[in-house]
């Protein structure tokens, strides 16, 4: 939005002697000496009592950048010349790039009282408002300024970012045009209109647009970040660096450039960085709203865990605040249930601010065939998602369901992209299109139910469900728990990850699949195993192991790994291996608490096959606590390894039980750290019963509903079904059971 700065010259009292200095001021700060010009009248202020002295140094220091100094002498003239609007004005706008957005509302508000039929009043009340989250008022004082000023673009300019900030695109958009008919090199306006694409997802046409605005004006800081925003969008995270660090350069006191230049870095996992840079935002402003739960998410992924339990209880606390809080950074985390449905409602409800009210979709009689099920997915490339959820598509074999899915990644495709190609009955990419483009190409297609396959994860696109395109949506496996998303009212889990206790924390209704929704295949290891030497493992003693993402370890869960460490002499611990300064930090940490740096052993990366024969050298895999592996515990138990897991109090750290359970081995699967060190310990010290347990698990793995993809793929169908046949019936949604198809 556009500030209201009045510069009108305050009516001066006759008995005022200090024309003559303001004339030699304005001179100086004419011929470009400004620190004189500003110093003259600052020796000059400490001794008159002349409004107009205060107020052009205000009016000064605002136009330099120095606001705390502008508000200052701003509020010395109010209180000499309080019948003056123009004062008031600029009391606000001061107050406003301060942040006093309370301070600012006051200013304005005595502004219009002095002088209703002021645009610039107009304005500032509307700036204030706006900025206190009151949208609805704001724009009717800016159309009071327009009304005032019809002429004035910048009331046209506030309108339009005002309708933007109420979520109505379409009438944000004609204010832009409208403003930008009126000032036809406007680079402002082009930078609205490039927003509206951009909230529309049409990233092509907001670049471009983006692109005429940066034309205008190479110094255009505000087009430049909005700009990297798009080109992440589509993939180009490199240009969107780029265009980043250009945005920083040119306004460096910008808290949103670095929020921003933070994302960026980190989905190009370059942690470090990303959390220098969410640390120079807080230093701006340190109550950004959410920026401490992408701060804590990038600190996870590099192991900096100073201080990690009053971060954590920080970014509860702004989710408690109201702040809109990424909920995947929650995963991670002991926040309660409560507390990441409220922050994926907020999430959900953000997404949702474009979708019509109206339905676009059409829907059958119940029992309808082939019934037409769409999967969305940005991760139909080498991740572990698609690892799991290809053993299901590959296994399906109904042809009274046609599977077809749909890519929404921005760039990233490969090899297994070309499998998924293959293994759907269709499949379809959506990732350069709009959000409208997207739906409409659903609708078309006449999906009967939609599923979700990202949630709360990067790359999703949850504004597509907000469209409801399909009649029937619902999330499935990719985050695993609630989305807090009206637009998605139903929820696949089981009855293992999603528990009586937590039900009442789910948005959605539940539909409990038998056995657990994870997608699993039995894929043999390789007949060789490596030796232990030349993966790095000392040739005796018990090896531990947790090859989860450095993202999903926490301070608790490495603690307990120390104990168990200290606990079974000449043990090491076998860990994914990742960049020299990580695996640096976790040794010292590890020296911290009584362990020597040597016994934490690091992984390199490897091929899956090659990764499951050398994991056949581990002897019990640790899961992690509040965040629980997924394809990382698959992986062990199909190398024969029996992993331990806690039951936790949310989905996130259920995984690990869910899958043990599927497997038939419950007694893997611990209530608490006392339980889970004792079991990691005892087995460890008792070679007979380790040699059974892992026994048991080769065992289970060749019998269990775990490992049957098949079998859960016609779970799922039964699952669309009488999701849609509930629909169709015109019945509400209905928690039900899936009965187990035969294995």
């Amino acid at each position: 939005m556009t500030d209201s700065i009045s510069t009108e010259i305050l009516p001066r009292s006759s008995n005022q002697p200090t024309g003559a200095a303001l004339i030699v001021a304005r001179q100086l700060m004419a011929d470009g000496d400004q620190a004189t010009a500003i110093q003259t009248l600052s020796e000059l202020a400490e001794n008159t009592s002349d409004p107009e002295i205060s107020f052009t140094l205000g009016i000064w220091c605002l136009n330099g950048g120095r606001a705390v100094e502008a508000l200052h002498h701003f509020q010395n003239s109010a209180s000499l010349a309080p019948g003056v609007p123009e004062v008031f004005i600029n009391l606000a706008t001061a107050a406003g790039r301060l942040r006093r957005h309370v301070d600012a509302l006051d200013a304005a508000t005595r502004a219009v009282a002095l002088a209703r039929d002021n645009d610039n009043a107009q304005g500032a009340l509307g700036n204030a408002l706006l900025a206190l989250k009151r949208p609805v008022e704001a724009e009717i004082a800016y159309l009071e300024a327009h009304k005032l000023v019809p002429s004035s673009v910048t009331w046209m300019l506030n309108l339009g970012h005002c309708l933007m900030t109420r979520g109505d695109n379409s009438g944000a958009r004609s204010w832009f045009e409208r403003a930008l008919s009126t000032q036809p090199d406007s680079n402002v306006a082009l930078n609205g209109l490039a927003l509206c694409d951009q909230v529309a997802g049409n990233h092509s046409s907001a670049i471009e647009t983006f692109n005429r605005a940066i034309a205008h004006d190479e110094g255009y800081a505000e087009a430049w970040g909005n700009i990297a925003v798009s080109l992440q969008c589509i993939g180009r995270h490199h240009d969107a660096l780029a265009a980043a660090q250009r945005s920083i350069e040119l306004g460096p006191g910008s808290p949103s450039a670095l929020l921003n230049f933070g994302h960026i870095l980190q989905a190009l996992g370059r942690h470090d960085e990303a959390t220098q840079a969410y640390e120079d935002a807080l230093k701006i402003e340190p109550n950004l709203p959410g920026v401490r739960a992408y701060l804590l998410h990038s600190r996870r992924h590099v192991c900096r865990w100073e201080g990690d339990a009053e971060l954590v209880d920080a970014v509860v606390k702004d989710v408690a605040q109201g702040a809109q809080v990424p909920p995947f950074a929650l995963a991670g985390t002991n926040a309660s249930p409560q507390t990441r449905l409220v922050a994926a409602k907020r999430s959900a409800a953000a997404h949702a601010t474009l979708a019509p009210t109206a339905d676009r979709f059409s829907i059958s009689s119940p029992g309808k065939k082939p019934l037409r099920i769409g999967f969305v997915s940005p991760d139909f490339r080498t991740h572990s998602l698609a690892m799991s959820f290809s053993s299901v598509l590959g296994a399906r074999d109904n042809p009274d369901f046609e599977w077809i899915g749909y890519s929404i990644a921005g760039s990233g495709s490969d090899a297994l992209t070309n499998e998924f190609h293959l293994a759907f009955d269709r499949m379809v990419d959506l990732g350069p299109r709009s959000i409208e483009e997207a739906v409409s190409q659903i609708v078309s297609d006449g999906i009967d139910v939609l599923v979700d396959l990202a949630g709360h994860t990067r790359g999703s696109r949850l504004e597509i469900f907000a469209h409801r395109p399909a009649r029937v949506q619902v999330h499935y496996l990719g985050y695993g728990s609630t989305l807090g998303a009206d637009y998605i009212p139903w929820l696949l889990t089981d009855r293992v990850h999603t528990p009586p206790t937590l039900v009442r924390h789910c948005s959605e209704t539940l539909v409990y699949l038998p056995n657990t929704f994870m997608a699993a295949a039995a894929v043999d290891p390789p007949l060789e195993t490596p030796d232990r030497v030349t993966e790095g493992l000392p040739a005796d003693g018990i090896v531990f192991a947790c090859f989860n993402a450095t993202y999903k370890l926490e301070p608790d869960s490495f603690a307990s790994w120390m104990r168990i460490l200290t606990g079974v002499p000449g043990s090491v611990l076998w860990l994914r291996g990742t960049s020299e300064s990580v695996m640096a930090r976790m040794r010292h940490t590890a020296e911290i608490q009584g362990v020597a740096a040597d016994r934490l052993i690091f992984a390199e990366r490897k091929d899956r096959p090659s990764h499951l024969a050398r994991h056949r050298l581990a002897h019990i895999c640790l899961d992690s606590f509040n965040h629980a592996g997924g394809v990382t515990t698959i992986d062990a138990l199909l190398a024969g390894v029996p992993v331990i897991t806690i039951a936790g109090s949310s989905q996130s750290a259920r995984t690990g039980a869910s899958i043990l359970s599927a497997l038939g081995m419950p007694a893997l699967v611990q209530a608490g750290t006392d339980g889970y060190e004792k079991l990691a310990i005892g087995l460890a010290t008792d070679s007979r019963w380790l040699e059974e347990t892992k026994d048991t698990v080769r065992k289970q793995v060749t019998v269990s509903p775990l490992f049957d993809p098949a079998a859960l793929a016609r779970d799922l169908n039964s699952a669309f079904r009488t999701m849609y046949d509930i629909t169709a019936s015109g019945s509400e949604p209905v928690t039900f059971d899936i009965a187990s198809a035969p294995h």
